[in-house]
Formats: structure tokens, C-alpha cells, sequence
């Protein structure tokens, strides 16, 4: 899989807050990854030490709620995954699953951790998302059916 730079940057605001050595030293650590139709790219609970940006497809978000999934979301392309657990050391927070097929990059934490240093609001702005969907995911399981 090939990705178009400016698609891209288009389509994650937090890539655009990249310059262009940033992004494409970036992308030199991802690795494409395809997930078929209902394969998990990540399930509630597990350690997670990579995230995902979607680049293509659509990505259900489901959370356990009292034993059964309950979906919170729905993500597309330009969406960061899994980020929560990547760089906060938490266990995965959530179930994604792909919804048709689903194209993505997938970042290990290691890779990117001394990018991201060189790029504190990168970094600040994927840790506000991550705290911003941990809150979204309360709201979401509180609620009553």
C-alpha cells in the first residue's frame, strides 16, 4: 500500500502537525496492514504497544458493558487507534473491528517514541485525544439503553 502524503495530511489533523521530515520519518516506521471484514485490529483489555491510523475502510468501537459489546463509535480514514495503550501504558480500552475491509499503518511504540519527543505538541495532542475518548467511552457506557 502506498500513501499519498497530502491525502494523508488531509485526513489526520495530527499528521498536519508534522513538518515534512516529521511525517515522512514517520512513515518510514509504519508498516501497512490490511484487516478483513470483522477481524479485530485490537480487543478491550489486552496490553497494546503499537496504534493504528486508518487509512482506508471504516472501524467499529466497541466497549464491554456489563459482558456485552456495546459499540461508542464509529472511525474512518485519517483516525488514530489504540493510542491510548501505546503511549500510556495502559491495557487496550476498547474492541475495534473492522467494518468491510480496512486498510491501516501501524506504529510500534518504540519506533515513534523519539519522534514523538522531537514533536512535544504531536505527542500532547495524541495524549488529549486518548484522555477525550477514554471520557467519550464513559459517557457512552453510562448511558442507559
Amino acid at each position: 500500500m502506498t500513501v499519498d502524503m497530502e491525502t494523508f495530511r488531509a485526513q489526520s489533523k495530527l499528521f498536519a502537525l508534522l513538518d515534512d521530515d516529521g511525517r515522512q520519518r514517520l512513515l518510514d516506521v509504519a508498516e501497512a496492514r490490511t484487516f478483513a471484514d470483522g477481524a479485530a485490529l485490537m480487543r478491550e483489555g489486552e496490553a497494546g504497544d503499537d496504534f493504528f491510523v486508518v487509512t482506508a475502510g471504516t472501524v467499529r468501537v466497541l466497549i464491554d458493558d456489563e459482558g456485552r459489546d456495546k459499540q461508542v463509535a464509529t472511525l474512518s480514514a485519517g483516525a488514530f487507534v489504540g493510542e491510548i495503550a501505546a503511549l500510556m501504558g495502559e491495557p487496550r480500552s476498547a474492541t475495534l473491528v473492522a467494518e468491510g475491509e480496512v486498510e491501516t499503518l501501524r506504529f510500534v511504540r518504540d519506533a515513534t517514541q523519539a519522534l514523538l519527543a522531537e514533536y512535544p505538541k504531536v505527542r500532547e495532542a495524541l495524549v488529549k485525544l486518548a484522555l477525550k475518548r477514554s471520557e467519550d467511552n464513559l459517557q457512552e457506557m453510562l448511558k442507559t439503553d
